[in-house]
């Protein structure tokens, strides 16, 4: 990838096999390739990170989805239109208060935001990283967001 300002490579270490794209100053996006698909993809301030992926609590698919919600300028409430589920829920969804559902899912994958595997894969992937914190008494749920 020749952009100027970027700089995409594979991470080494306790991070074999995850890549990473330099944004800006201490800022890079890091994910994982899987049968053609990036996975676990992430924004981190790298000097905070510690050497392994898993041992911090991800972004809650919310805050993804209130940026997203932001660049179409939809209000929370024609989000909840477009995704047929109510204002409440759409609030706890965009707050990290709720999880991403499989109906909820499929309703994203229906307004083209995605496909409902990415959405299920990225909840997944938070619910797990907020167990393992747990286990090892770190932060508690949603706490990020």
């Amino acid at each position: 990838m020749e952009q100027p300002g970027l700089w995409l490579h594979q991470l080494a270490g306790n991070s074999r096999g995850v890549w990473s794209i330099r944004v800006s100053g201490n800022w890079r996006i890091t994910f994982r390739f899987e049968e053609g698909e990036a996975l676990d993809v992430d924004l981190e301030d790298y000097h905070q990170r510690d050497d392994s992926m898993s041992e911090r609590i991800r972004t809650h698919p919310g805050a993804n989805l209130k940026d997203c919600l932001e660049a179409e300028g939809w209000s929370v409430n024609e989000f909840a239109d477009r995704l047929e589920i109510s204002r409440a829920t759409a609030s706890r969804l965009l707050n990290g208060r709720q999880g991403i559902s499989p109906e909820v899912a499929l309703a994203l994958e229906r307004i083209g935001w995605s496909n409902a595997e990415f959405w299920m894969r990225r909840q997944a992937s938070y619910d797990l990283s907020v167990a393992r914190n747990r286990a090892e008494g770190g932060a508690r749920e949603y706490d990020d967001v």
